[in-house]
């Protein structure tokens, strides 16, 4: 049924009609008319797809969404979306959202919809949508080896907007972001950070989040934290290979190297002429590894092998160790003879290094494991002082694109050692108390990352001692070290004696020594000839023992290349930091 129409061409009447639609036209002067016609409405065009996109990733589904139009015959009412997986149909549906459920975690997938209009008419739109990896600790992540934690570990992350830690897990986006610096832009690569258990939270499996507060109560991820209630602080290095493109075994006044990182799958084996992947910028390259010193060779770092064990990564203290009780001022160590890696607080000093090496080995004893709710078993977390090679470790990755990209960390000029405390330069004077406390502006360019995320107090504070000796023969190594000589390699780096034992002799003779920030970030064993103008002076017949970061009067000279000299005797000047290598 209609209505005759009167108009001299048939544009007249066009408007507002739909596919399927009959129209009838015939002659007529007004008075007469003749026989009609039919003619049939058919919708040609295609539907519009204006947009198919990705709405929200997990391990195993993707979400679509579409926005298509149809301004002839308008959309289908029924089938009007069809959405295929990998050339294959999975779905019809009158929905313009969709979920592919039961996808492999990390795959990338080809996702189609065909949007069908009323006339039949089709149009089809692709795109490649990819599943979030599921992160399993100290595996990798495609970017990174995530953080390898352990019974008693707890994630945190620093929250800008709340000017303070909270509570993190493995899988909150912004607990870490090992990524490469842009337009050399400073504090941009974020280092993932935990607490052990000795604070006022408490690692907990009773509770789906893992930790509870001190009255047992479930505590859920963002829950701030006080710095006077946390536990200690470990900063995760994972594993990578490194090479030195620019001044290999130079240094002194204004002369710094550049080091390239590529990080370094999981625990997988690696030989001399294996292809690793370095990132920059956004781009990637292919290179071999030569694990041999050199300018421009390409290294897997040793820090990342444990005896026999390759490591995914190691955990560092984020501060100069201190006494558990310590006070504010260089004469209030404490007495306790629990570590704890706290900021603003005075370290603990005045130990030789034998001691110092029993007491990161006593962490994870009967008596002190529970203190910080960690395993009193070796072989699964297993607490010792840091290495020399560890301590290169940490030193390489600073000096990275994923660190401060060849910027020298503040130097921690506190006279009374409070850990954290930054000078507000590279070469400040010494002062008492925390001139720039570790959160203020100031206080983040004295880690190693340019912000809260970083290790602090690599430059100046104490002269911290490193588990490593030349093996020369020297009787403070039995005097001040028995418990180091008598240890398992694994928990040392033993260097080996040259013709004369001098500083000069020595320092050849381990010239091929590779990663530990010696030989090649120094032009020579003595003075200030490290990268950034740091004191170098290596082992000799009467000090077989190595100090590193300088000391908070050594201004300019004081730094994370620094390297220098000791018979391992306890000193006001000398302190320390653990590592925890969780297996």
């Amino acid at each position: 049924s209609g209505e005759w129409i009167r108009g001299s061409k048939i544009s007249t009447i066009a408007n507002g009609l739909h596919h399927g639609d009959i129209v009838y036209a015939r002659l007529t002067d007004g008075t007469n008319s003749g026989d009609y016609t039919t003619y049939n409405v058919v919708d040609s065009i295609a539907p519009i797809i204006n947009n198919f996109t990705v709405e929200n990733v997990t391990e195993n589904s993707i979400k679509v969404s579409v926005n298509a139009e149809d301004n002839e015959s308008g959309l289908a009412k029924s089938g009007t979306y069809a959405y295929y997986k990998n050339g294959s149909l999975v779905e019809t549906s009158e929905s313009n959202t969709y979920t592919y459920s039961g996808l492999e975690d990390g795959t990338e997938y080809e996702l189609k919809v065909i949007v069908k209009d009323q006339a039949g008419k089709t149009s089809e739109k692709t795109i490649d949508g990819m599943t979030d990896i599921i992160k399993v600790a100290g595996e990798w992540d495609g970017e990174v080896n995530t953080p390898m934690l352990s019974q008693g570990m707890i994630p945190v992350r620093y929250d800008e907007g709340k000017k303070s830690w909270v509570i993190s897990n493995l899988n909150d986006p912004e607990w870490y972001d090992y990524v490469d610096q842009k337009s050399g832009v400073d504090g941009t690569s974020y280092w993932a950070n935990a607490m052990l258990s000795d604070g006022k939270y408490k690692y907990s499996e009773s509770v789906s989040s893992q930790v509870v507060d001190s009255s047992g109560r479930e505590v859920t991820v963002g829950t701030p934290i006080e710095d006077t209630d946390m536990g200690s602080m470990y900063v995760w290095i994972p594993r990578y290979a490194y090479a030195i493109t620019s001044n290999y075994h130079n240094g002194g006044n204004g002369i710094s190297g550049t080091i390239k990182i590529a990080f370094l799958d999981g625990t997988k084996t690696y030989n001399i002429g294996s292809e690793v992947t370095y990132k920059y910028q956004g781009n990637s390259e292919r290179v071999k590894l030569t694990n041999k010193t050199g300018e421009s060779n390409w290294n897997e770092h040793p820090a990342f092998k444990f005896g026999g064990t390759i490591l995914s990564g190691i955990w560092v203290a984020k501060f100069e160790a201190s006494r558990s009780d310590a006070g504010t001022d260089k004469d209030s160590m404490g007495t306790s003879s629990t570590i704890k890696i706290q900021p603003n607080v005075t370290s603990w000093r005045d130990e030789n290094i034998g001691d110092i090496f029993t007491y990161c080995q006593n962490m994870n004893s009967s008596s002190k494991a529970s203190i910080y709710g960690i395993s009193t078993n070796k072989n699964i977390i297993d607490p010792h002082l840091i290495k020399n090679i560890e301590w290169g470790a940490v030193a390489y990755l600073t000096q990275s694109s994923y660190g401060r990209n060849r910027k020298e960390p503040y130097i921690n000029n506190s006279s009374d050692f409070i850990t954290g405390n930054s000078g507000g330069s590279t070469s400040a004077s010494t002062s008492s108390g925390a001139r720039y406390r570790y959160t203020t502006p100031n206080g983040q360019k004295a880690s190693t990352t340019g912000n809260v995320s970083g290790i602090y107090d690599m430059s100046g504070g104490s002269l911290e001692y490193v588990a490593c000796y030349v093996n020369n023969g020297d009787s403070s190594l039995t005097e001040n070290a028995n418990s180091l000589l008598n240890a398992n390699s694994k928990y040392k780096d033993v260097y080996i004696m040259g013709s004369g034992n001098s500083s000069s002799s020595n320092y050849d003779a381990n010239r091929n020594i590779y990663g530990d920030a010696i030989y090649e970030t120094s032009k020579s064993y003595e003075d200030n000839n490290g990268w950034f103008y740091d004191r170098a002076r290596y082992f000799n017949s009467a000090n077989p023992f190595l100090m590193r970061g300088g000391y908070i009067s050594y201004g300019s000279n004081a730094g994370i290349f620094s390297f220098y000299i000791s018979s391992g005797i306890n000193a006001t000047s000398n302190s320390f930091r653990p590592v925890l290598t969780v297996l």
